[in-house]
């Protein structure tokens, strides 16, 4: 049942109106008809043959049996003609299939089938002829066809190539996110798999590359990544550069490529543009040997000084840095050719920033300079830091590392710091190095940090934030650091540690005492004098404002404090007697409850 024929009148039928069929022993059939009975005898097989005269696509191909088209042709034919002595021409079935493409044979009366938009591939065409005695060629007649993808002319395209001049101090950001694109389009009604590259000799050790589909008639923006090689960090000033964007595709079998150069340029390390405070971020280099060496070795040698009260929390350890740096000889000194004040206001004009070790062996840096070696000591010593964009001038500020739940104990004039994510932030005018205390820097940057929070134009970038975008890079730099001779500088650390004394006691003393000399009964003030000393650890003060508060209103806050100071003097037999008198007047106050179970557990 996968071919039938027709007998008709031409054929010798007595007419095509058949109303019986018999079949006899000998395998003939009697047919019936309204002009009489036929008689139909198949005669002995003789197979058709079977000939393909042409395979029609970009051309007319006559007489092969093997094939190479390009794609995009749209149309492929396959003519052909069956050869039988008892059956007529157009009374011949003819059996195909395409391999490759077709599912199973099909039948037709046509010499010619037609394909569209064939994909690219191999293919073998098949025919067989069926005579009228259902009789079948003895083998096929067939053609191998290859459909190879070629390109319309100039139909895959690069255009409009977009690199950045790389900077090598950045070399590390490159990797991470985009540093230039390009139109890829494919003009061609076939899609194309392809693959884009970037590569710049000399910087990079491989290209880096891309795969992707352009859709028939599409285009599309790529961008490129640029894993740059550790050793730009080496070059310095400027160099010309040329970058290669490439495409390949298989086109027949054969890979295709096209390249579209671009000219760049690339500056040495300490190059940046100023389009993002930002940027300064990846000259901050904490891990660096000589800013290690400096930072870890003044905070062993001062450790027992640091150890001050917690409410001071970072403040000693940055003025301990500061003087060191001014004791080593590090100085402010405007850049006569590129001042920041300048620079900054021209985004894409090209500015050079120090390394911190660099600036330990010059001494001499802009407030761009200053600033990222003050950053990079602190954040040596896990203190957090950020940049103030002033905005004709850059100066810092760094984390006290003493929360804001804190302010009476912190007892510093809240005009002197910024309150940043739940902390108390400090202030410091680097360019004071050399020439002014770290008191006087304080002051100095509080001074500008407030002139612009007034203004609305307070800008704080993170160090540790803007790392996410700008990794820092620690280039080869020689020499040696020291530390400063002690007498240089640790009478000016020993004055700041006094000064924030002073500091604190002057607040104190506006805020607290003075008020409670014209008012001894504003038991709230007296209160909050008493949790200033708790705060800062000064317990037996804090006990002493604390006792003229029992037989007010406040007794069972002030029995609870007392017990907490002589729990912070280790004196847990007196503390449980307080809070347990704190109880007494509060049963139902769970806070001092646990305290209470907590003293008690370590008794």
């Amino acid at each position: 049942g996968q071919t039938f024929q027709t007998l008709t009148a031409e054929d010798g039928l007595a007419n095509d109106v058949v109303y019986a069929v018999f079949q006899d022993q000998d395998e003939s059939f009697w047919l019936g008809t309204v002009d009489g009975i036929s008689r139909y005898r198949p005669s002995p097989p003789s197979p058709p043959g079977i000939v393909v005269d042409a395979v029609v696509a970009d051309r007319r191909y006559e007489g092969v049996s093997e094939l190479s088209v390009p794609s995009g042709k749209g149309l492929v034919a396959f003519e052909f003609h069956g050869m039988s002595f008892k059956t007529r021409k157009e009374a011949i079935v003819f059996r195909y299939r395409l391999k490759g493409h077709d599912e199973g044979w099909e039948n037709t009366l046509d010499r010619r089938v037609e394909y569209q938009d064939l994909p690219v591939g191999q293919y073998t065409f098949e025919v067989l002829a069926v005579d009228r005695d259902l009789i079948y060629s003895t083998e096929p007649a067939t053609v191998t066809l290859s459909v190879f993808y070629r390109p319309i002319s100039s139909s895959v395209r690069i255009s409009e190539v977009e690199i950045e001049d790389v900077f090598s101090s950045f070399y590390k950001s490159y990797g991470e996110r985009s540093i230039g694109s390009a139109l890829v389009s494919n003009d061609d009604p076939s899609p194309v798999d392809a693959t884009v590259s970037l590569y710049i000799p000399d910087l990079m050790s491989r290209p880096s590359e891309q795969s992707l589909r352009l859709e028939a008639g599409g285009t599309q923006r790529v961008t490129f990544e640029a894993v740059l090689n550790e050793r730009v960090l080496d070059l310095e000033g400027e160099i010309k550069a040329q970058a290669e964007v490439s495409l390949s595709c298989e086109i027949g079998g054969q890979t295709v490529s096209i390249k579209e150069p671009y000219n760049l340029t690339v500056h040495g390390r300490g190059a940046l543009t100023w389009d993002h405070l930002g940027r300064a971020a990846a000259f901050v280099t904490p891990v660096d040997q000589h800013v290690s060496g400096f930072a870890r070795g003044l905070s062993d040698v001062y450790r027992h000084q640091l150890k001050g009260r917690r409410i001071d929390g970072n403040i000693p350890s940055a003025m301990l840095l500061f003087e060191a740096l001014s004791g080593y000889g590090i100085k402010y000194a405007q850049d006569a050719s590129t001042p920041y004040s300048q620079i900054r206001a021209d985004r894409s004009a090209v500015d050079h920033i120090q390394y911190p070790s660099e600036l330990l062996q010059s001494l001499r840096g802009d407030c761009d300079d200053l600033t990222v070696l003050y950053c990079a000591l602190l954040e040596n010593l896990n203190i957090p830091t950020a940049f103030v964009d002033a905005p004709d001038h850059i100066l810092m500020m760094f984390d006290s590392g003493v929360s804001n739940r804190r302010e009476l104990g912190f007892s510093i004039d809240s005009d002197r710091y910024v309150e940043r994510n739940g902390s108390f932030w400090i202030p410091v005018e680097v360019t004071k190095l050399g020439e002014g205390s770290f008191l006087d820097a304080w002051e100095l940057g509080a001074q500008t940090c407030g002139l612009l929070d007034s203004d609305g134009k307070l800008a704080v970038t993170e160090v540790r934030s803007a790392w996410a975008d700008f990794p820092y890079a620690l280039p080869p730099i020689e020499g040696e650091v020291e530390l400063p001779d002690a007498e240089r500088f640790e009478q000016a650390f020993q004055k700041d540690v006094q000064g924030l004394r002073r500091m604190r006691d002057q607040y104190v003393q506006q805020h607290y005492i003075r008020p409670l000399m014209k008012d001894p009964n504003d038991h709230v003030r007296r209160m909050n004098l008493a949790k200033t000393h708790v705060e800062g650890e000064d317990y037996n003060n804090a006990i002493g404002f604390l006792m003229p508060l029992l037989n007010t209103d406040f007794k069972a806050e002030a029995y609870y404090l007392i017990g907490y100071c002589y729990a912070g003097q280790k004196d847990y037999k007196s503390a449980a007697e307080y809070i347990g008198k704190a109880l007494e007047v509060e049963p139902d106050n769970s806070g001092y409850r646990h305290s209470l179970e907590m003293i008690k557990s370590q008794m």
